[in-house]
């Protein structure tokens, strides 16, 4: 309980310096809050922080083109050479040897409104990686990889409402690409275990996962009350424990396992 309790303390202080630093970098407008993808969640990382701007003429208004590839490939790279470092908890000079680290779900909700969703996750040893669904890779979409740090995956879900309309398990569906590209995912059931937490990519609420059936060959979450149905979606996100494997294919969801990494969700909603 003892650890527990620490953990859940130094989740909330690492929690509140994330938020800080995302403030700091700012959010790129041009990319978050485009209506495509307005009031869907994407992940705070230098593709959407404004860090961009630092390799901009002070007087451009906007970033590459959409087929500017290797404009796009170049100025990825040299914002998250910078931005990596930032991503671990505590701050201090010397990258590497910290416990834990953040990430983060932005999205639009309201005018001048972000609600920002932070995951703070234990590490693993240095040998661990962590599956990656990196957009900035891959045609059109995005490709699989690996991650030294936590990041959320989003996964889809089924249901089945109760007689009195509630809804109360969720059955994750590995048949359904969420992404749209008709990637392999048949590992994804293992990415949710009892205690995770959820979010909704429709609502931003968070849920916690009470118990896990994989008895029936379909993977069922539980959850103790209502999670709104319908108007919680079809897709959520999760932090997923580390890989089995190193090898990665681009095109499969890779196998996880091992212990849950994620120490607590936060929420804030922030002006822009």
């Amino acid at each position: 309980m003892t650890a527990m309790s620490t953990e859940r303390t130094i989740g909330s202080v690492a929690a509140n310096e994330a938020l800080a630093k995302i403030k700091l970098y700012g959010l790129e407008p041009n990319r978050l809050f485009a209506m495509p993808i307005y009031n869907e969640y994407v992940l705070a990382d230098s593709t959407y922080l404004s860090i961009y701007r630092q390799y901009f003429d002070a007087t451009a208004t906007d970033l590459p083109g959409l087929g500017d590839t290797d404009a796009w490939a170049d100025l990825y790279a040299k914002a998250h050479e910078i931005i990596w470092p930032e991503y671990y908890y505590p701050s201090v000079i010397d990258v590497g040897n910290q416990k834990y680290s953040w990430s983060a779900l932005c999205k639009r909700v309201g005018v001048n409104k972000v609600q920002v969703t932070v995951f703070v996750s234990r590490l693993g040893d240095g040998s661990s990686f962590y599956p990656y669904f990196d957009r900035m890779i891959g045609d059109p979409v995005g490709e699989w990889t690996k991650t030294t740090l936590p990041q959320p995956v989003m996964f889809a879900v089924d249901y089945e409402a109760n007689i009195d309309g509630s809804v109360t398990e969720l059955r994750i569906d590995p048949l359904v690409d969420p992404t749209g590209k008709d990637f392999d995912y048949t590992n994804i059931a293992k990415y949710v275990g009892k205690n995770a937490t959820i979010v909704s990519d429709n609502t931003g609420r968070m849920f916690k996962v009470m118990d896990v059936d994989r008895t029936t060959g379909v993977t069922i979450l539980k959850f103790d009350g209502n999670i709104a149905g319908g108007n919680d979606g079809v897709k959520f996100w999760v932090i997923p424990p580390r890989l089995s494997a190193l090898m990665v294919d681009p095109a499969i969801v890779p196998m996880v396992g091992g212990r849950y990494p994620c120490v607590g969700v936060y929420q804030y909603t922030i002006d822009y």
